[in-house]
């Protein structure tokens, strides 16, 4: 049989084709793994980023957070002995000064916390390597006053995976916030239950002329007052008042509640207080800027307890037991007072007694002014409001205590954002 000239030449050209597909084929899935390959890469070199990032912010939280509890105690402590050497020799001071001084000792306290922070702060800024081509970098971090008693720390971290060539940096950010609520500096009545503060506060000079603190910042007080510091007026009911400390910039009068037992607590008025009914003060201390009234106490009456009065007084039928009235004013007793048990009547006005005042042997009445109704055999004599109070209030009591910063200062919030 004879072949065909134009079939000659087929099979070779059959195989160059081929040749040249499986070429191309070839070179496409390689040019896609290489890319594939490069890909990985790239996404590696994030992952690693975000990764050092991360471990940035968890390190500056962690130092951040070292310095907090390192300090706290310790800041705390010293920032209380200021405030104790501050109201053991505030003799000389106004109540404003007092508070002026209180401020700059806080102030000074909360910078000093701040200080510690960026001190943890730089030595953690030290240690950013994590390999050699892999670090995180703090651009702001860094501890700062926030406001009355908050300090924040905030700021960035960035991550970094250096690649082969030096300048082919893979970076992700991170923000972070810590904001610290700062201790409150509350005021103390001597009867710390070991939650609050790391003493029981020194007490200052009494200052007859103002008894009522300035600048009074608390919550308004529930019908609950137990443990509270708060603030109330005419509707706060007293019942069972135990282990707080009451504010009443406006007065309180208690005639519509009756059986009230109140103890353990101070109570601090810039008005009229009236008190009809009362079954017992049991440790109480009350100062009070405005007039100070009680009736009807024949229960218990006042047992342990204080009252320094900047004003006039009026008493009717009430007990004391170990107990004290410091007054600048005058004071009437329209019907019966008894003093027993060392208790004392400390009057820098005059004393009206209209019916009876009935001492034992250990109680005593000091005056500076006139009296009227009591012999002057009944009463000693003083001859200024100091010596008064000196005599009455002694050196062992003078006034109100010094205010204690609360030791339960919590942890941060803390909060981390990713930064686009």
């Amino acid at each position: 049989m004879r072949k065909l000239k134009s079939q000659e030449g087929y099979a070779l050209v059959l195989v160059l084709f081929l040749i040249v597909f499986i070429m191309i084929v070839s070179a496409v899935f390689m040019r896609g793994a290489l890319s594939n390959a490069k890909q990985e890469k790239i996404v590696d070199s994030n992952h690693l980023a975000v990764v050092a990032s991360e471990m940035g912010v968890d390190l500056y939280k962690s130092a951040v957070l070292n310095a907090f509890y390192g300090k706290k105690d310790e800041l705390i402590n010293s920032a209380q002995s200021e405030i104790d050497k501050l109201y053991q020799n505030s003799d000389n001071l106004t109540s404003t000064q007092l508070k002026n001084q209180e401020n700059a000792i806080y102030n000074s306290f909360k910078q000093q916390f701040i200080n510690e922070l960026n001190k943890g702060i730089v030595e953690q800024k030290q240690k950013n390597k994590i390999e050699s081509d892999i670090y995180y970098e703090n651009i702001s971090i860094r501890a700062i006053d926030a406001g009355a008693k908050l300090v924040k720390v905030n700021g960035i971290v960035i991550g970094i995976k250096k690649g082969a060539n030096e300048g082919n940096l893979h970076e992700n950010k991170m923000e972070i916030q810590m904001i610290f609520q700062l201790p409150s500096l509350n005021p103390s009545d001597g009867t710390n239950d070991g939650n609050s503060g790391s003493s029981s506060g020194q007490q200052g000079k009494i200052n007859l002329y103002q008894l009522y603190p300035a600048d009074v910042v608390h919550p308004k007080c529930d019908n609950n007052l137990k443990n509270k510091t708060c603030v109330g007026d005419n509707s706060t009911r007293l019942s069972e008042m135990d282990k707080t400390n009451l504010y009443l910039p406006n007065g309180h009068t208690s005639e519509n509640e009756n059986n009230l037992n109140l103890k353990n607590s101070v109570i601090y008025s810039k008005d009229t207080i009236t008190f009809k009914n009362i079954n017992s003060l049991n440790n109480i201390t009350i100062y009070t800027d405005g007039a100070f009234s009680a009736k009807n106490m024949n229960g218990q009456g006042l047992q342990n307890s204080d009252l320094f009065i900047n004003n006039s007084s009026e008493f009717d039928q009430v007990k004391m037991n170990n107990s004290s009235i410091v007054q600048r004013g005058a004071i009437k007793i329209n019907d019966h007072l008894t003093l027993s048990n060392n208790s004392k009547m400390c009057v820098a006005g005059s004393i009206h007694v209209v019916k009876s005042l009935t001492k034992d042997a250990s109680s005593k009445v000091y005056v500076w002014g006139t009296v009227q109704g009591i012999n002057e055999s009944d009463i000693i004599r003083v001859n200024s409001v100091e010596e008064l109070v000196g005599k009455c209030v002694g050196d062992n009591q003078t006034g109100p205590n010094s205010p204690i910063l609360d030791s339960n200062w919590p942890p941060p919030e803390v909060n981390v954002d990713y930064v686009s």
